[in-house]
């Protein structure tokens, strides 16, 4: 296999989804046992992109739902049932704990803050959402709270000042982006993860789905440096 291969993966996800968070831990899980067993050399650019399974609009100030009005309240004993089994059974390899304690509000600042995370690169907007996501899903968190943010962002290469600005201040961009996800690309579930523009896949998917992916991403680099 030819050295020193780059592979590109756009990723849309929604910091309220329980399942974008096994999603990345799925996708970080298939990059390092890829390049333990195929290429230590391989190099992959993972970038974040913001959807919204809700267009409620932030309400600073205003109290938000409880994390289990959102989740769990509106689905019958069976279907709550079944959910919390499906999460957990998801999230066991990779020791999550699921908490449904806290609130939930809306999503927006936490997609304007990794948004400009995506500026100092990939590892630190990955590092940035697992904070995220762990806040949120385990350590009872509202993802709407400007303070659960900033500490997120804490200790990454992320000025104080300008976190706040950007918790602050609306950003148009990223709305925009997230139009796009839908209108544009067509993007109707999240997790999807899209391999060098041009393998997408959506879901839930097991370490097995994104090795055949790399493999399909690193021939095609390998055809396209043979012609």
């Amino acid at each position: 296999m030819a050295r020193d291969r780059r592979i590109g993966i756009e990723v849309y996800v929604d910091t309220v989804c329980p399942w974008c968070y096994i999603g990345k831990k799925s996708l970080d899980e298939a990059v390092r046992s890829y390049k333990a067993q195929n290429n230590p050399d391989v190099e992959f650019d993972i970038v974040y992109k913001p959807f919204y399974l809700s267009a409620k609009p932030e309400r600073p100030g205003q109290q938000s739902p409880s994390k289990e009005a959102v989740y769990l309240s509106r689905r019958t004993p069976e279907d709550r049932a079944q959910l919390l089994r499906r999460l957990g059974a998801a999230a066991a390899p990779y020791g999550t704990r699921w908490s449904w304690a806290g609130r939930l509000g809306s999503s927006r600042a936490s997609h304007r803050l990794l948004r400009l995370a995506r500026g100092r690169g990939s590892d630190v907007q990955g590092r940035l959402l697992d904070e995220i996501f762990r806040g949120v899903f385990e350590e009872g968190q509202d993802v709407a709270d400007p303070a659960f943010l900033a500490r997120a962002a804490a200790g990454l290469n992320l000025g104080g000042d300008e976190v706040r600005r950007c918790l602050r201040e609306q950003d148009a961009g990223v709305d925009e982006e997230a139009r796009a996800a839908r209108e544009d690309d067509e993007i109707s579930t999240v997790p999807t993860f899209v391999v060098q523009g041009r393998w997408r896949v959506g879901g839930m998917q097991g370490k097995e789905v994104f090795a055949r992916l790399f493999d399909k991403a690193i021939k095609a680099q390998l055809k396209t440096s043979r012609m």
